[in-house]
């Protein structure tokens, strides 16, 4: 039986039309995370291409326009200003603005994890997180946390610029993983959508698993099936930025070679990117995540 409370209306667990209610709302759920996973394929598809096959990096960076320029930085950080005037209304991504939110459901998952093992407290790595994107499309999830320091490692120039424009309380821009570690151990490290563009990856990765977080999460990065790494040329499109960039595909167990033994993989999700292109090798973007073996065997 139905009842009227404050205007809502109540329907008993169990009932017929609960369940109707529950479907309905599920499908509705469906279609939206659909709707915004094929615009969101829309948008990356044909806006970035793969182009050649390089011996190494060396070669790809001498065709390369590199991601330095100041049209970049600026287009980034006006997109990105845009999306904190809009109070939640507009959502950022890669100098791109949408109206519907990309919400990273995964690294969601395994943020509120780690805050939950930790007391409700997190403190997060954000290596390559440009003036806050991953922030702001999590933190809505976030607010009721116990504690939430979100710190961000870019360029010399992002973090100049992310700390005048952008920094909060919670939000901190830095220019080394060691400036984050002399200040607070993070729980989390992330590399969204990042290593890729990397001269040396995995320094990067060794410098960040040598501060020991529990956990560390690689999303949206780009894999193929053979075992070394390849390297091509990727081109954007002028409606984000103009630029051609140096781009790495890892081999399928590259990133668990280099963390090993001091991290081991926990899990494997899919991320929005679409399959691309080297050549005739299939480039597949996923998301890894991996678990400090100090932490389970100190557990």
């Amino acid at each position: 039986m139905c009842s009227i409370h404050n205007g809502a209306i109540s329907v008993p667990w169990g009932s017929g039309l609960f369940v109707a209610r529950e479907r309905f709302g599920r499908t509705l759920a469906r279609k939206m995370l659909l709707r915004s996973y094929s615009f969101a394929k829309r948008f990356i598809g044909p806006s970035q291409t793969l182009r050649g096959s390089f011996p190494n990096w060396q070669a790809a960076c001498r065709e390369s326009t590199g991601y330095d320029q100041p049209i970049i930085l600026e287009r980034l950080a006006k997109a990105a200003e845009d999306a904190v005037r809009s109070d939640g209304q507009l959502y950022e991504r890669d100098g791109v603005l949408f109206a519907e939110p990309i919400t990273p459901f995964p690294l969601l998952a395994l943020l509120l994890l780690a805050a939950g093992k930790n007391e409700g407290s997190l403190n997060v790595l954000d290596f390559g997180g440009g003036f806050g994107s991953t922030y702001r499309q999590c933190q809505p999830f976030l607010t009721h946390l116990s504690s939430l320091r979100w710190d961000i490692v870019e360029q010399e120039n992002v973090a100049a610029a992310g700390k005048q424009r952008f920094a909060t309380d919670i939000l901190r821009f830095y220019s080394t993983i060691d400036e984050v570690v002399s200040k607070q151990t993070p729980e989390v490290v992330i590399f969204s959508g990042v290593l890729q563009y990397l001269n040396d990856p995995y320094a990067v990765l060794a410098s960040a698993s040598a501060c020991k977080p529990s956990m560390i999460v690689v999303d949206r990065n780009p894999f193929w099936d053979g075992d070394e790494d390849i390297f091509s040329l990727q081109i954007v499109s002028d409606d984000i930025f103009p630029a051609r960039l140096p781009f790495r595909v890892f081999g399928s167990n590259s990133l668990e070679t280099a963390l090993a033994p001091t991290y081991r993989k926990l899990s494997e999700f899919d991320t929005v990117d679409p399959t691309m292109l080297v050549g005739l090798d299939t480039v597949r973007f996923r998301g890894k995540v991996f678990e400090c073996t100090l932490s389970i065997q100190e557990g």
